[in-house]
């Protein structure tokens, strides 16, 4: 082979892998730079890189929003529907990694002469000024091609390395209904997607880790001069579109505080106050860790707090300095009450002792309500509280747990197996079950102000021995059940257990009861979504319950009588 051939083979070669590589990052779009029409996956693309991903997102829906959040990572829990609810404008999150008022400036310029905009909202932490037009490490902080312009941005896009596309394909056929770390962004809203973590148990402030001073370590907000110029050089883009700008000095944990000088901070707050108004909240929540994700987001929770504060919202809690925002909530579980406490009931007796024993400890029993006003709108909670839950829904809760109950003036839920309700025979076989109370009773129980009555499921309390093989273990997906067949069975069941508790009693069911206290973070996240509130486990403990903190109501633990007086 003579070497003009070999040099055109090799060129050749050349091309076509060069070809191939272009081909594919089009194709596949793991960036969503050119419109990603085949994989149509902006969760992954944004995940990969917000910066170029968002605006490839916005240029294809921008029709959808009006209003836009700007800055660093620790925006993503100013929600757009919440900010949509207080202006009714419709707001995107466009925020992206890193705090960099050089993008954000860039951004805004962007968004302005290119989308319909009424309202900006800068997030602007300290950290802002601390560092500023901080070069791109890979391509997962290249700016979007529409921002920095010129062919070479393009051609970074599609020649990138191809393990981004390849990684896309594989983590595709993978992806799940759960939250991966491959697909972290919610799309249509631009925030993270925090479905698990909204729903992971809070605990007592002693199982949380302060901070540790060793991760961090002292800045210096050298980039003042240029953080500033940059805000003030937004502000006057906003004055010249006729643009109204809102900037927040958001939440910081007290290590992230302490990075920066007093001076520092006080140059900071004397700079940006010469330039516009703002709301400042770095010292909102600072020594609360369960209100953070990790040391540097803080939960939606908080980002709805402050919002709530700005609009003067008094319908959710907000914290305030020096509040004492948990309790200890005991729960004490009954089923099936009898005269003489055969098998596995309980006696009348028994039952009479033990309502005796909680007033005689200073317990005072509170409803569901009472534990969802505590967390969500601070209301007061008894100091030595105990819920009194029943599961099941038997005919003697309401024969004779129900007037016990009474007589001592306590508050109670029971949780009904929809499938059950007025049966005395298991689902449509002539098998006889222990009698459960009516939809007629439940109601009587309810309208006397003392009992509630929840979701135990509606047909996913099964029993083996009666259901046979396929008998499903609990609320649990099956070992032959794909995942989405699984969601769809959770949410009709639940659906038709709400609608029928619902309908028969005339009262909003916002709990479930998990049949024989089986869950996992799939039917956390799904009954979650489908406006779930409280749940309950048969896990041992008392449960600590956090104002503020709604995932502090799911998976509640439960007690032994013996082990709380």
């Amino acid at each position: 082979m003579d070497i003009k051939r070999w040099w055109a083979m090799f060129f050749a070669a050349l091309l076509t892998v060069a070809a191939a590589i272009c081909a594919l990052n089009i194709v596949v779009d793991p960036f969503g730079v050119f419109g990603d029409s085949f994989f149509d996956w902006y969760a992954f693309n944004m995940t990969k890189n917000p910066k170029a991903a968002k605006i490839s997102y916005l240029n294809a829906n921008y029709e959808n929003y009006n209003a836009y959040i700007i800055g660093p990572s620790g925006s993503s829990s100013f929600l757009p529907e919440k900010l949509n609810e207080y202006t009714g404008l419709n707001w995107y999150n466009t925020f992206n990694y890193g705090a960099d008022m050089a993008y954000t400036t860039q951004l805004a310029r962007y968004i302005a002469d290119n989308f319909e905009a009424e309202q900006f909202l800068l997030i602007l932490p300290y950290i802002s000024a601390a560092q500023y037009d901080m070069p791109p490490k890979d391509a997962t902080e290249w700016y979007s091609p529409y921002i920095s312009g010129g062919f070479s941005s393009w051609f970074k896009f599609l020649f990138a390395n191809p393990r981004y596309s390849i990684s896309k394909i594989r983590d595709y056929n993978i992806n799940g209904y759960l939250q991966e770390n491959f697909d972290v962004f919610i799309p249509q809203s631009g925030v993270y997607d925090k479905s698990s973590r909204d729903v992971e148990p809070i605990g007592a402030l002693s199982d949380y880790a302060p901070f540790e001073n060793d991760k961090f370590s002292p800045q210096s907000l050298v980039e003042m001069e240029n953080c500033m110029k940059d805000v003030k050089a937004l502000k006057a883009l906003c004055d010249e579109k006729g643009i109204e700008l809102t900037i927040i000095v958001p939440p910081s944990p007290r290590m992230r505080l302490d990075e920066f000088s007093k001076e520092d901070i006080a140059e900071f707050y004397s700079r940006l106050s010469e330039i516009a108004d703002f709301y400042d909240y770095a010292n909102f929540v600072p020594d609360e860790p369960r209100f953070y994700y990790d040391e540097s987001h803080f939960r939606n929770n908080v980002g709805n707090m402050v919002l709530a504060d700005i609009f003067a919202d008094d319908s959710i809690y907000i914290y305030k300095e020096g509040d004492d925002p948990d309790s200890l909530l005991a729960v004490l579980l009954y089923h099936h009450i009898t005269t003489d406490g055969a098998g596995d009931s309980v006696s009348v007796a028994d039952f009479k002792e033990d309502m005796g024993k909680i007033h005689e400890s200073g317990y005072t029993p509170v409803s569901l309500k009472d534990i969802e006003n505590y967390v969500y709108r601070g209301a007061a909670l008894p100091q030595k509280s105990v819920l009194i839950r029943f599961d099941d829904g038997y005919t003697s809760n309401y024969e004779l747990a129900y007037p016990i109950l009474k007589e001592f003036g306590y508050k109670a839920a029971i949780f009904a197996i929809g499938v059950s309700v007025g049966k005395d025979t298991y689902k449509d076989s002539a098998e006889p079950i222990t009698p459960h109370f009516s939809f007629e009773q439940a109601k009587e129980m309810i309208d006397s102000g003392f009992i509630e009555v929840q979701s135990h499921t509606y047909d996913m309390h099964q029993v083996e021995r009666l259901d046979g093989d396929d008998c499903r273990k609990g609320v649990l997906q099956k070992d032959n059940e794909n995942e989405a067949d699984y969601i769809e069975i959770l949410r009709a069941d639940f659906a038709r257990s709400r609608y029928e508790l619902e309908e028969g009693t005339g009262h909003e069911v916002f709990a479930l009861a998990y049949p024989y206290g089986l869950h996992n973070k799939l039917s956390d996240v799904v009954l979650s979504q489908m406006g779930v509130r409280i749940t309950f486990t048969t896990e041992p403990g008392i449960n600590t319950i956090v104002k503020g903190l709604p995932q502090s109501l799911f998976n509640l633990k439960i007690c032994e009588v013996s082990g709380l007086f």
